[in-house]
């Protein structure tokens, strides 16, 4: 009993001095300043490469490799929108400007399933690729005996890297809870507080979500060759991946868009087999006109 007796006495100051419980909330936010990013050919988008007699259908199977050698373009007017919760940066230098550049890659092989549809005049057609990824589309023409065009839409699920780096600014609040306060010795205006820090250069990896693909074609018919001339687009989209929910990713600007043309001749064998040469195009909002060679062949049947 001494001892108990003992013990709380010497807990008399303690309990007159108040009690508190301090814990700390931290959030980041990575800005990102800096990526390089690698960017495929946009899929070639073909219509049937020949006359197709009026209400009649025809699949097709290919398979194409294109070659060129790997280029990297600096991409320049790349600014960050400014947002209104930027105000919590206010007392660092938030860097507007993002130094970004595409990496044009090659070679690489892509393989394709077609289905080809005639209406009368009109043509439809549906396809499913394997280009660096998945890619699928739907397009609608017209088909006559010396020529077609047509328009394309589809969506790409491809596989590239993606690295980015930037500024992270770490955000840490302190709150204090007061589990009692007999003498009002705590500081009651001083129960929370908060502060922001930043750490420079972090690195990190993502990888690109669904892309929509938009395109367009046009073929002239001479006997069993016919010249083949098309155009599709792509802007990237990114999914950036964080390891909490106290973590986000800033992102504000835009990916320039990279465009594709494809000049190609093809020559029918026979009623199944058609071979392909040609060149391909990458264009953009960013330097050059970046040409690869392509080629392949198809396969027809009813």
């Amino acid at each position: 009993m001494k001892y108990i007796g003992l013990f709380c006495f010497c807990l008399i100051p303690f309990l007159f001095q108040g009690c508190t419980i301090t814990t700390e909330q931290k959030s980041s936010v990575k800005h990102v300043e800096k990526f390089e990013m690698e960017i495929p050919a946009a899929p070639e988008i073909r219509g049937a490469n020949s006359y197709m007699e009026p209400n009649t259908s025809s699949k097709r199977l290919s398979a194409n490799i294109h070659t060129w050698k790997q280029e990297k373009e600096s991409l320049s007017g790349i600014k960050n929108k400014k947002k209104s919760n930027y105000h919590e940066y206010a007392n660092y230098n938030v860097q507007e400007n993002v130094d970004g550049s595409y990496k044009i890659i090659y070679p690489y092989f892509t393989a394709s399933f077609e289905y080809l549809n005639k209406k009368e005049m009109f043509l439809f057609g549906t396809n499913i690729s394997i280009n660096r990824g998945l890619f699928g589309s739907l397009s609608l023409g017209i088909n006559t005996r010396f020529l077609e065009f047509g328009l394309s839409a589809g969506l790409w699920k491809y596989f590239n890297k993606y690295s980015y780096s930037g500024t992270e600014y770490i955000h840490k609040i302190r709150k204090t809870e007061v589990l009692f306060d007999i003498d009002s010795s705590v500081d009651r205006d001083n129960l929370e507080s908060s502060d922001i820090t930043y750490s420079e250069n972090f690195k990190s990896y993502s990888s690109n979500d669904f892309t929509p693909v938009w395109g367009a074609y046009t073929s002239i018919f001479l006997g069993s060759l016919s010249l083949n001339f098309s155009f599709s687009a792509y802007c990237p989209n990114v999914t950036y991946e964080n390891k909490s929910e106290n973590e986000q990713t800033q992102a504000d600007f835009d990916f320039p868009w990279v465009m594709t043309e494809y000049i190609a001749a093809s020559y029918r064998i026979n009623k199944h087999w058609e071979i392909r040469l040609g060149a391909a195009s990458i264009f953009g909002n960013f330097p050059g006109w970046h040409w690869s060679a392509t080629g392949g062949f198809s396969y027809y049947t009813k």
